[in-house]
């Protein structure tokens, strides 16, 4: 959201406000009609055939047991049996909000005022903007966490718009307009180790979450808030991520000279987002299958795995291992090179 914005503002200055805003329309509309309308229906009946030919390689009353005392929310076999055309936005959720912060940003510019100054020092964004943003997010969790609104107008739960996405639009809009990136880029040795550290930090306590919830971590008397963790942390970990993925990518991956190969990730990186469930949903099928022939017969959405062998604890703490490096490192080998090819497709290319 961060670096969408910072852009922003210099194309509406280049372009004008109705050029500005017909590119945006085409750029974020274009694929987020396209996606909802076609790929995401698609997607969802080929994975309801597939619901269909493994219920029937599974005893029903088995996977009752399974599903028994697993928190999955609301999962109805019968509704994914049946044959019917879905909206489905996936991933493009995102973009649609991306276009609408946009737009409003358009709409509004002329009536702001141009506000001159440096960035924040990443210490204190990391010690006061961070815990901040945590207690918005927090309070409004709390707040919606039932709420029939907390996914109001496609907006994937309103804790993170307000307490995540709007805040970083308005800071890459900030940032924009005062060349932050070179600020982010020239952080002095220390403050970027300890920006490193910082996110390690967090990388491991979401991992012993993990860990924890898998039953991986059992017998080692490791016993955290799940539901406080993920209530208050998300944006207090994207402003360290945020500083440390600017910093990274501006020392390697914008060089003075830029490569073929970077002009390529560069040019691929928003048709992989848009188009990364048409390839990790069918290849975690595909691992499925392997575990299946493996003589462990199993259900799965998205690393979520019914088991009715008696081989669960292994399941739990070697196959989802597996599932994530085999899902993970095929789906990147098949999917940026495609997100590189489609762009030479007509209409694609206007989009992407």
């Amino acid at each position: 959201m961060f670096i969408s914005a910072y852009f922003c503002s210099k194309s509406l200055d280049r372009k004008g406000f109705r050029t500005f805003v017909l590119d945006k329309l085409v750029r974020f509309g274009g694929p987020y009609l396209m996606y909802s309308c076609i790929f995401g229906p698609v997607l969802l009946i080929g994975l309801k055939e597939y619901l269909k030919y493994a219920l029937d390689s599974m005893h029903l009353s088995a996977v009752a047991q399974a599903v028994e005392g697993k928190e999955l929310g609301v999962f109805d076999f019968s509704d994914w049996l049946k044959l019917q055309y879905l909206f489905q936005r996936g991933p493009t959720w995102f973009v649609l909000w991306l276009l609408n912060f946009t737009l409003c940003y358009a709409v509004v510019s002329p009536f702001l005022p141009t506000l001159r100054f440096r960035m924040p020092h990443p210490l204190i964004m990391m010690t006061i903007v961070g815990p901040a943003l945590g207690g918005i997010f927090y309070a409004i969790h709390t707040t919606l966490h039932h709420s029939q609104y907390r996914d109001f107008g496609d907006m994937d739960r309103w804790e993170y718009g307000i307490g995540e996405y709007i805040p970083f639009f308005i800071a890459g809009i900030l940032g924009g307009r005062n060349n932050w990136l070179r600020e982010v880029k020239e952080m002095r040795t220390w403050v970027y180790w300890t920006v490193r550290i910082v996110v390690i930090g967090f990388m491991v306590l979401f991992f012993c979450e993990m860990a924890q919830s898998w039953k991986i971590a059992s017998g080692t008397g490791m016993h955290l808030d799940v539901k406080l963790l993920y209530a208050l942390t998300p944006p207090i970990f994207a402003v360290p991520m945020s500083l440390f993925v600017l910093h990274s990518f501006s020392h390697w991956f914008n060089p003075q000279t830029p490569g073929r190969l970077h002009k390529a990730f560069w040019a691929s990186s928003y048709a992989v987002y848009v188009l990364q469930a048409l390839f990790y949903f069918p290849l975690f099928i595909a691992y499925l299958e392997i575990l299946k022939r493996a003589g462990v017969n199993v259900l799965g959405e998205v690393l979520n795995f019914l088991t009715t062998t008696k081989r669960a604890d292994p399941l739990i703490e070697g196959c989802i291992w597996g599932a994530f490096f085999f899902v993970t490192i095929t789906t990147h080998l098949l999917l940026w090179p495609s997100g590189f090819l489609v762009r030479s497709i007509p209409v694609f290319n206007k989009m992407f």
